[in-house]
């Protein structure tokens, strides 16, 4: 069984369209970076060549395929401040870096599902992106395991209730018939 796990920092996207059908990140940069231009403006670098580094820098596979960009659900502002949780991220699967280094998102992307949409967001498109990648969990099978064991105990429990409530049922009715025939043969 599989899940996902964050790698890398929370990008910060200059250039994206994610419209349905379009789905390309093209332009980030890491916030913590301090990397400036002759302006003072932080480097942009190409979206594809940022997340495959940042793959080969923790030893995973660099291949679009094998990596995931996590797309925030919530507002923007909380996103400014620290990377959601988990489950706050809409994960699409990296389809392939273009020859100038944008990373294109597999199927519809987040535009078929509203997210990034500048006009639902009031005009602001996707600001912060996070790499993820694809992770075994060691520990899901024997979890699983565990709830479906509860929930067989659960349902014999269930059964064996319904089973003595029916037979506390069938007592009941057998002693009402008895006191009925006892009372109409007196």
């Amino acid at each position: 069984l599989c899940g996902c796990e964050a790698f890398g920092p929370l990008w910060e996207v200059f250039d994206a369209d994610v419209t349905a059908g379009a789905s390309v990140i093209r332009k980030m940069a890491d916030p913590a970076s301090q990397d400036r231009d002759d302006d003072g403006r932080r480097i942009a670098l190409p979206a594809g060549e940022a997340l495959t580094a940042a793959a080969l820098e923790e030893g995973l596979a660099a291949e679009a395929q094998s990596l995931w960009l996590g797309l925030p659900r919530g507002p923007a502002r909380a996103t400014r401040q620290q990377a959601p949780g988990i489950g706050e991220w809409a994960l699409y699967r990296g389809s392939r870096v273009t020859v100038e280094g944008s990373f294109l998102l597999e199927g519809p992307g987040p535009g078929a599902e509203g997210i990034g949409d500048a006009a639902t967001l009031g005009g602001r498109a996707i600001n912060r992106v996070q790499g993820f990648r694809t992770a075994v969990d060691h520990g899901a099978l024997g979890r699983l395991q565990l709830v479906y064991e509860m929930e067989r105990r659960m349902a014999r429990a269930e059964a064996a209730q319904q089973e003595a409530s029916f037979a506390e049922a069938s007592a009941l009715q057998e002693a009402e018939e008895e006191a009925e025939e006892e009372a109409e043969e007196a």
